[in-house]
């Protein structure tokens, strides 16, 4: 238990002694997650807008598979995007591996099918 006050405590004290590397980790985190969900939004609601406005052959089928996008677990979404990135992989000729570009990536996969679920409903219920 003393362990892990001790790293409350620590974690406290960076914080509050305003230690530039935690405000750089901290910076760089919301500009990942806010740049993946500006993306995001642009792709979704446009795209949700269509999806609930008209109807077309395979709508049923699409939305069961956003719907089960949207329960895509992290580690399948950070584990895919490292296989097309890396090296060896179909992707690997652009050199993004480890970098702030493939974390907006990957966010962006994760919350394109949220947003895009959230927003088919929204629409639907409008109706």
């Amino acid at each position: 238990m003393d362990i892990i006050i001790e790293g409350i405590k620590e974690a406290f004290n960076l914080i509050f002694s305003f230690d530039p590397e935690v405000f750089e980790v901290v910076f760089l985190s919301l500009r990942v997650s806010l740049t993946s969900l500006l993306i995001a939004s642009l792709i979704s609601i446009p795209l949700a807008v269509l999806i609930s406005k008209y109807e077309f052959i395979g709508k049923h089928f699409l939305m069961r598979i956003i719907y089960t996008l949207m329960g895509l677990p992290p580690v399948l979404c950070g584990l895919v995007v490292y296989i097309l990135f890396m090296r060896r992989g179909p992707l690997g000729y652009l050199s993004l591996n480890y970098t702030v570009t493939v974390m907006i990536i990957a966010q962006t996969l994760l919350i394109t099918p949220i947003i895009l679920g959230l927003t088919i409903n929204i629409a639907n219920e409008r109706k």
